[in-house]
């Protein structure tokens, strides 16, 4: 047991509750485990997904216990660890992703699994090491998957998301080009002067299938990524070339996938499958590009994974902070923290 033994953070009893500030049992440290004092931590699509209960598969949900400390991933110190082999890291600034399904970030403590950290050096921020795990560690692995497959080119959707323009900057590092969906011009137009993305795509214009079919045509990108779960995601089967990959890492429609045709996948060799960071990262054969990824991210963390972010709320404002979140989310992170780390 961590000499510390309660805690307080954003807790729920059960899912579809609004999260509220109480004090929580810290649960046992095991020999992998440590014990982190939290700076900050965002709020993701997944964290409110999570609380909503519609994130993960029923059996998973079904499977739950609570009470549950929220959120997803955060930075921190070390304070303690359960077994000598990581002294070592007690002191050390982290970035972490959480490692129990019942203990998230969004409190003043967090006990984590060694393998879901890592240390940072006091160049990165607090502010931008909290958010150094989901988004920038998801554009590591596709964009290492897209050189591996030897593609040219990708298709995403979501592109004007912060996960969206960290993949444009990355792919376009490693000479991949990218043709980026979004849902409004306007969204266009910031991403281009961003200046890292190839082609840009409205799927709320009439000649999007045109358009898409076109580019792929000519691009024959390998992988396409869809973090939406909608009618662009039939697209993508429809419309991708033989022999290529979609990956399904995000439902933020919340819609479950409808009309797409078995045909392009049985005769056109395409595949159609999930990618979910947490379950890639603990699988031992994907240590060494855990540790590619990590590296990749630390020696671009400036000039591509720097979160943007819009502010910092302490955690009993959850609410205003979530409801600014919800309000323009393409404008950068909401990031949850303690009083006294205002």
């Amino acid at each position: 047991m961590a000499s510390l033994k309660s805690s307080r953070g954003l807790i729920i009893s059960a899912f579809g509750e609004t999260p509220q500030v109480k004090t929580f049992q810290l649960p046992k440290l095991t020999n992998q485990d440590v014990l982190v004092k939290v700076k900050c931590s965002p709020i993701n699509p997944a964290d409110i997904h999570l609380v909503g209960g519609h994130y993960g598969t029923t059996n998973q949900r079904l499977n739950q216990t609570f009470p549950m400390q929220c959120g997803m991933e955060g930075s921190g110190t070390v304070m303690e660890t359960a077994h000598s082999s990581l002294g070592d890291l007690v002191g050390k600034r982290v970035s972490f992703l959480k490692s129990s399904p019942e203990v998230g970030p969004w409190g003043e403590h967090c006990v984590v699994d060694k393998n879901m950290l890592h240390v940072v050096p006091d160049t990165i921020s607090d502010e931008v090491a909290a958010c150094l795990h989901i988004n920038p560690l998801t554009v590591a692995f596709m964009t290492f998957a897209a050189k591996k497959m030897g593609t040219n080119a990708i298709v995403q959707d979501a592109a004007a998301s912060q996960l969206g323009k960290m993949l444009q900057k990355a792919c376009n590092i490693v000479g991949i080009k990218t043709i980026n969906i979004v849902r409004r011009d306007e969204q266009i137009e910031t991403l281009r002067t961003l200046g890292a993305g190839d082609h840009f795509l409205n799927s709320e214009d009439p000649e999007f299938p045109r358009q898409l079919a076109s580019l792929s045509k000519e691009l024959k990108p390998r992988l396409a990524l869809d973090a939406v779960g909608s009618t662009v995601l039939r697209h993508m089967v429809e419309l991708m070339p033989e022999d290529s990959e979609i990956w399904i890492y995000g439902n933020l429609s919340n819609q479950p996938i409808r009309n797409v045709k078995g045909s392009y996948l049985l005769f056109e060799n395409k595949t159609l499958k999930g990618f979910w960071l947490s379950t890639f990262m603990r699988l031992r054969e994907n240590q060494e590009l855990v540790e590619q990824s990590r590296q990749f991210v630390s020696q671009y963390v400036e000039d591509v994974f720097s979160t943007e972010i819009q502010a910092k709320y302490e955690y009993e404002k959850f609410q205003e902070a979530l409801g600014r979140y919800k309000s323009n989310m393409s404008k950068g992170k909401i990031l949850l923290t303690s009083a006294s780390n205002i």
